[in-house]
């Protein structure tokens, strides 16, 4: 597969990284979230994994990496980005993009990385309660100065509770999922919901992780004009 753009064709990339001494090997092009490289949190993520048990859910985590280094675990991969899940599709990595099709209740494990629009980590949360099972293990990565020093937060006030370990400027957390929500702040209620936009008499529906999705940005205004 390839991706055309102005400067020609732009194919498919295969990079290796080193996850717990074993080389992974991911596939890249331009236009991907992630950029070239996987992420420090996705490696982080991809080493603790080894310590859940199965089945695991792997939400939004750079390359999907857990799951490409550790091929033989019963998975499954939530990506919303339709270049992420071209990139696993080169990798034999099925994946899913409607998160009402995961059963709740059904993993074990479920893992996050970090978005730094506190809107959609907060999409990600909920569904990551959807899918545990109680007594099941959330475990979440992230960058200090992209959302994840303020995570935590989030965790224990949903959780009850949570651990904090921290290095290179990353943080991890892990909880475990208690019968109820500890507690319901107002942003829980609407974590998971589309926004109604009005623009020109009509109503459009998006969520959060489309661009500017809470309104239409002044860019997409202005090619509509004309």
């Amino acid at each position: 597969q390839a991706l055309m753009s102005h400067h020609g064709i732009h194919p498919w990339r295969a990079l290796t990284t080193t996850v717990a001494g074993r080389a992974v090997t991911y596939h890249v092009r331009p236009g991907l979230p992630a950029g070239a490289a996987v992420t420090p949190a996705a490696l982080w993520l991809a080493q603790e994994c080894t310590k859940y048990a199965d089945p695991m859910l792997c939400i939004d985590v750079a390359f999907a990496l857990p799951a490409l280094a550790w091929p033989q675990r019963v998975a499954t991969v939530v990506t919303r980005h339709a270049g992420m899940a071209a990139s696993l599709a080169q990798s034999a990595l099925p994946s899913v993009s409607d998160t009402t099709a995961i059963a709740p209740g059904a993993f074990q494990t479920v893992l996050i990385e970090v978005d730094p629009t506190r809107e959609l980590w907060r999409q990600r949360i909920h569904t990551a309660w959807q899918a545990l099972c109680v007594g099941g293990v959330l475990l979440v990565a992230g960058a200090n100065d992209a959302g994840g020093k303020i995570a935590a937060s989030d965790v224990n006030a949903i959780f009850g509770r949570c651990n904090e370990q921290s290095k290179h400027h990353h943080r991890l957390i892990t909880a475990v999922k208690p019968a109820q929500p500890a507690s319901q702040p107002s942003w829980w209620q609407t974590a998971n919901a589309w926004v109604q936009v009005p623009y020109r008499n009509r109503i459009y529906a998006t969520c959060a992780g489309v661009f500017a999705h809470d309104r239409v940005d002044a860019a997409t205004d202005l090619l509509c004009q004309h």
